[in-house]
């Protein structure tokens, strides 16, 4: 199974479009479905996303469109958690984040927010921040790389893809 990960859009607010590379990398990979982790801002952007796989998501701190704020996912033999991690001060914080997916039970956490993208391991939990699809400025971090992600999840193992865009469409 192939998830396509991606996050943070912000469009049409704060970036226009998700750049076309992203688009076909997900099409090229054949995902089997697309997760979205928050701030979408516009249910247009669910829309672009559906016609390349089913599409999940998750409600940012910037959406005002009706979604759940958190998705328990059985992808698998792995449970996963998705959420946007607003509410995680400091931003990112992998040990507050972990609190919560054990707590939860899963093995597999999903999130938006920082603006950052993440690959980690910690406490036998993975953790995966696509980054943001449209590289729009995060407010602690400052300017940052487009990117988004691909779990591609095989006979129990994982395996994690990121594509990154620098200052490109």
């Amino acid at each position: 199974m192939r998830i396509g990960l991606i996050s943070d859009t912000h469009i049409p607010w704060r970036a226009l479009e998700i750049p076309k590379k992203f688009l076909d990398w997900f099409r090229g990979k054949r995902v089997d479905i697309i997760i979205h982790c928050g701030d979408i801002n516009d249910f247009k952007v669910l829309e672009i996303l559906n016609d390349i796989a089913p599409t999940k998501a998750v409600r940012g701190n910037t959406d005002s469109i009706d979604l759940p704020s958190e998705l328990t996912l059985k992808v698998g033999s792995y449970n996963m958690f998705v959420f946007h991690s607003d509410k995680i001060y400091p931003r990112g914080d992998i040990k507050q984040i972990y609190e919560l997916a054990k707590a939860k039970n899963v093995d597999i956490v999903v999130f938006g927010h920082t603006h950052l993208p993440l690959f980690t391991y910690y406490k036998q939990i993975y953790f995966i921040n696509p980054g943001t699809a449209t590289g729009v400025r995060s407010g602690e971090y400052g300017d940052v790389m487009k990117s988004v992600a691909i779990l591609e999840i095989k006979n129990n193992n994982m395996n994690v893809e990121f594509k990154v865009l620098k200052n490109q469409k």
